[in-house]
């Protein structure tokens, strides 16, 4: 890349605080210094950490994600929805749609859609009626 040129932005969609790191946390690593990564998070993972409110596993479970974001040099973006209650309404998609068409990411990466959590299939949901209504082609859908 020639000195001063801007990197193209890619944007990574997921569910959960974790989802990032379980599931491409090596190709987001990879990807780091080509691109200026963007982290969107449905959720703030309220549910997810047993016998901690929602309120408490939302606090740790976020700041474990703007803490690995940090190490990759990735902004994080985090929607609000609650945890075990995400769909592929038009309010979050329309949101991520105006993310998606901001940033003109050159790749998008989300969850595989065959998935036996429904936050992690309506992700995948909200991604793609995201990209077509920011008019961003998806040369890998299925």
């Amino acid at each position: 890349m020639k000195a001063g040129a801007k990197k193209r932005a890619v944007a990574i969609v997921m569910a959960h605080p974790d989802d990032v790191d379980n599931s491409m946390g090596g190709t987001a690593w990879l990807l780091r210094n080509a691109y200026r990564l963007h982290v969107v998070c449905a959720t703030g993972g309220e549910r997810g950490i047993r016998g901690k409110s929602a309120d408490r596993a939302r606090a740790i479970r976020q700041k474990e994600q703007a803490d690995a974001c940090k190490l990759l040099g990735a902004e994080l973006i985090f929607l609000g929805r609650m945890d075990g209650d995400l769909y592929a309404d038009k309010g979050i998609c329309d949101e991520v749609a105006g993310l998606l068409g901001r940033l003109k990411p050159a790749a998008v990466f989300t969850l595989w859609p065959i998935n036996e959590h429904p936050d992690h299939t309506a992700v995948y949901d909200i991604t793609i009626r995201a990209m077509r209504a920011a008019r961003i082609r998806n040369d890998a859908e299925v």
